[in-house]
């Protein structure tokens, strides 16, 4: 899952959801060498710094299933087949 984080000088960054609680949310932004964790406290989000900070979810409207990317599989069929032969 995708987010966008404001900070209070107004700059953004997109980062991916790590984890998500109630009170917690671990996101790695890009362009930072490691995650950040941000924690509610009353109605504020707060960075590691104290800072509060803004942040919501990019949502994608209803797609048709041909438009959305299909998952990759575990292994590829010939190692599929592979593993078969050695049970």
């Amino acid at each position: 899952m995708y987010t966008v984080i404001r900070q209070r000088d107004g700059s953004m960054v997109e980062a991916v959801v790590l984890d998500i609680t109630r009170s917690r949310v671990r996101l790695a932004p890009a362009g930072f060498d490691d995650a950040i964790e941000l924690r509610r406290y009353g109605l504020d989000w707060l960075d590691e710094r104290n800072e509060p900070v803004q942040f919501g979810f990019l949502l994608v409207e209803d797609a048709p299933d041909s438009e959305l990317p299909r998952p990759l599989p575990a292994c590829p069929p010939q190692g599929a087949s592979f593993l078969r032969a050695l049970v």
